[in-house]
Parts: structure tokens; sequence; C-alpha cells
């Protein structure tokens, strides 16, 4: 297995992953096709199952064992639901699982959900993998890194070709590619090569709901998007992870268009965490077209060149609501390279600024610094673990902007605008209402950042906030306890993690006067 040269380190920290599973026969060094079997009258859902009883798949008790069978069957328009598993191609490397245009394929199920709404990708990891041997070193079947990757595995884990946006995939982890050729096909797109390639070609599927883990190429580690020097490659990709991936150029996603197309590249709420190329683009190569990043987090990638993102030759990057933060390169942009190219930030926090160290234009790149740009820690609530939720402190909540058409909910199937504003990068922080009451036949107030009850008793905070309720006799009265939230006499303090009410009760103080007797 040929690893990228450098002496770049590996790093990588588990992390929660999405998933499910999909398939089809595609032989990257022909580009062959399955046959399409004649279109059935309607559209039918196919079910796979490890539990299937493998005779028509149109049952959970009579789905397939294999994927191949129900993307055999299945036509334009119809659906394949995919049980918890792992899943391999086939018995040989050049074998991928290809995406049938026009069939939508799901994982992340049971294996006995009647609607699709009942399937979670998050607790029914569906695992389309590489290992074709079984021997990678691994982590509930997800390869972390390629360094784990051992023997025989698949070039390319998906394969797409001629699909446009109403082709899905969704809810899966693709894991353990290993596209190490020197050169062609065969060193490109270890987990997904989209082949768009050629006057009135296109590969636009529609991806969502997918983890990238472990993958490894020449270019482009997870995925490879190829609309060079004609053609169209431009997946629509939304709530995405792409962690532990690498390449020479393009750790996790290579793009390549070289004349724009009448549409973009657009990620929505996605994460590239601890990628890793040895030359150019730690998490994404991209040249000669236009890409949109929308709640975008990059977290922890390395290259030479642009530790996050090289941006090359005349290209236009649009980031609008991104973090940057973390990334590092050893030559040029710890968090971007942007060479002959050119970068439109809008309400994104960039690494040292927009115009600080974080972006190298040394090679006639270009940017506009339209609003609400910023610089500070994002304040992770567990970086080193992977956890790139924002704590109720981060000056990324509540600066970003509402963005028309982006994605309704975040990458944890939050609403995307909670309170006032959307917040940066691919989470949105949940907040809470805590409401505090006066009680008992006594006087009294209750103090803390926001409230001031006999006033306002009523404060929103964000998910995490640390907040500490001060109750505050009026004169020749006392302060008997808390109730709800918090109990005792002494402050309440309490961590905002759901809505909270708390009640402090006041009484009035009463003093004894005896009588004075004075002799006469």
């Amino acid at each position: 297995m040929k690893l990228a040269t450098s002496n770049l380190s590996w790093r990588l920290s588990p992390i929660i992953l999405i998933t499910a599973v999909l398939t089809l026969f595609f032989t990257p060094l022909t580009s062959a096709q399955q046959p399409v079997p004649n279109k059935v009258t309607g559209a039918t859902i196919y079910y796979v199952s490890p539990n299937g009883n493998d005779t028509d798949g149109l049952t959970w008790n009579t789905a397939f064992t294999s994927i191949w069978d129900a993307i055999t069957a299945a036509n334009f328009g119809d659906e394949i639901w995919v049980a918890a598993g792992s899943y391999i191609p086939g018995n040989a490397a050049n074998v991928s699982f290809n995406l049938k245009s026009g069939v939508a394929m799901y994982g992340g199920f049971v294996g006995n959900e009647m609607q699709r709404e009942q399937r979670d990708w998050f607790t029914n990891p569906t695992i389309l993998t590489g290992d074709l041997g079984g021997d990678d070193a691994n982590s509930n079947g997800i390869v972390l890194s390629p360094s784990d990757i051992v023997g025989t595995n698949s070039i390319h884990v998906v394969t797409a070709q001629a699909v446009t946006e109403n082709t899905v995939l969704d809810g899966f982890v693709i894991t353990a590619g290993n596209a190490s050729a020197s050169s062609g096909l065969n060193s490109r797109g270890g987990g997904f090569y989209c082949a768009g390639s050629g006057e009135g070609n296109q590969c636009n599927p529609t991806l969502s709901n997918i983890q990238f883990s472990g993958n490894y190429a020449g270019t482009g580690g997870a995925m490879y998007l190829d609309g060079n020097p004609t053609g169209e490659s431009h997946p629509t990709l939304t709530n995405i992870i792409f962690s532990g991936n690498v390449a020479d150029y393009g750790g996790a996603i290579y793009h390549a268009e070289q004349y724009q197309s009448t549409d973009n590249l657009k990620l929505t709420n996605v994460i590239f965490l601890e990628n890793t190329a040895s030359e150019s683009g730690g998490a994404i190569y991209h040249y000669g077209s236009i890409m949109s990043l929308t709640n975008v987090t990059f977290y922890q990638n390395l290259a030479a060149r642009g530790g996050a993102i090289a941006n090359d030759i005349a290209t236009d990057l649009i980031m609008t609501n991104v973090i940057l933060w973390g990334n590092s390169a050893t030559d040029l942009g710890m968090a971007i390279f942007n060479g002959y190219s050119h970068i439109e930030l809008t309400s994104s926090l960039v690494q040292g600024g927009v115009n600080g160290p974080g972006i190298d234009n040394s090679e006639g790149g270009t940017i506009t610094d339209v609003e609400g740009n910023i610089a500070g820690d994002p304040l992770f609530v567990d970086a080193a673990n992977g956890n790139l939720r924002l704590q109720a402190e981060s000056p990324a909540i509540d600066t970003g902007i509402n963005v028309l058409n982006s994605a309704p909910t975040d990458l944890d199937g939050n609403p995307r605008i909670i309170h006032v504003r959307t917040d940066m990068g691919a989470y949105e922080t949940p907040f809470y209402t805590l409401t505090v009451s006066v009680a008992g036949s006594g006087n009294g107030a209750v103090n803390a950042t926001g409230i001031g009850c006999g006033g306002d008793c009523t404060e929103s905070y964000a998910h995490g906030a640390q907040i500490i309720l001060t109750a505050v006799p009026e004169p020749n009265n006392a302060f008997s306890g808390w109730s709800g939230g918090c109990s005792g006499t002494g402050d309440c303090e309490l961590t905002i993690t759901a809505d909270t009410a708390v009640s402090a009760t006041f009484s009035p103080e009463y003093r004894l006067y005896l009588p004075t007797v004075i002799k006469p």
C-alpha cells in the first residue's frame, strides 16, 4: 500500500459515526456498467439485511442479503433500504459499489422499519468497506486511518458515472478504500470516484448523512470528483463527516472541473477532521470551478500547502458560516493556500483572521472580506476527542448569517436557527429557557447574568452555560431556600442542558421584642 510520502504524522481521534449501506458493481479499469433491467411500473422498495431469507427483497423478512441483488433489481425511481451491518463490494480490488441513476439508497435501518423516517444512521451504522479480507485494524468495522489497511482492499469503495441529483446515497459509512496506483483512475478516490469527465457527461448525485473514514488515494483520499477537462462532477454534499483520509493531493476531496459549469459544488453541514495531504489540500484540493461551503468546520487537517484547503488555478471559493481552526501546513497556507484564485468570505471564523497568516495569497490569490468574519478561538466542546460542537461561550454562536435555501437542520438534526441567528460551523447550539420565580410571604430578588427577578424572570441560555443564581432578600426579610432546579440556601449553581425552572422562597424576618420594665 502506498501512503503519503512525508514526515506528516497520523493523528485521528474516534468520533461519532453516521452510516448505512449501498451497492452495485463497477470495474473502473473499463468503466463497465451493470445491465439495466426492464423498467417496472411504479416505485418499489427493495430491502437488504443480513437476516433476510434472500428471496425477492420486497420485505424485511424476504430481504436480499446482497446489496448487489437489490441494485440489479432496482429501476429508476426505486429505493433500496439497507439494514445495519458491514458490506464489501465483491472479492476483487477493482469491483466497487456503483450508484445506479435515479435509484435512492438509504442505510441506518434496524431491519423492521415501515417508514424511512424511523431509521437512525447514528445508532445503526451501515458500513461500505473496502476491507475485502477483513484483516484491517478497525473500530467496530470502521478503519480510522489508511495506516491500518492490510492486504488487498477495494480501489474505490463506491463509484458513480452518468448520474444526476435524483441519484441518492444517504446514511452510510464509507471506509478502507485504497486507490494506491501511481497514476490513472486507480490512483483516484479511495472512498468514492465520481466520473463526470467528458463532453455531455455528468456525475452529480445527492449525498447525505455519510462518513468517509480511513480512505487513501494518490488524489482525493475520500472522494475524487472528476469533471476535467470537460463534463461535470459536483454532487450535493449535506451532513457529511470526513475523518482520517489521506492523499498526496486532497486528503478528503479532490475536485477538478477545468471549465466552469452552470452549477457548483455545494457542501453544507460538513466536518473535515484530521485529513492529511503530503502535497496540497489537507482536506480539499479544488481547481477550475466554483465551490460553495456553508456551515462547514475544518479542524486539524494537515498538508504541505493549504492545511485545510488548496484553492488553486482559476477557482472561486465561496465560504459562509465556516470555521477554520487548528489546521497546519509545513510550507504555505496554514488554513488555505489560494493560488491564482478568489475567495469570498462571509460570517466565518478564520484562525489568524481573513488577512492574517492562515490564508496564503502569495501566488496571485485575492480575497473579498464581505462581512462578519472573526478570528477568535471557537471553543469546541471536546476537540481532542472529535467533538466539534460549540461551548456556550463560543464566539461562533449566533454570529453566522442566515442563509436562504440552506439546509433547515444542522449535522445533529437540530433546527439550523435556534436562537437569534445561525451559528458558524456544522453544529447549531441548542438554547434553553431558565425561568425563575419568587415564592413565600417575604420579599426578595434573584440575580444572575441576564436575570433580575423580581423584574426579568426568564432568560435563554446556550447549551452548557454555567449560571449562578444569588438570592437577595430585602431588609427585614430572609431567604428560606430553593426549589425546582436547586435546593438548599446557598447560591444556586446550574449547568443549562434543558429548560429549567427554579423558585426562591423568602419570608419576613420577625423579631421578638421583650417588654421593658421600669422600676419606680
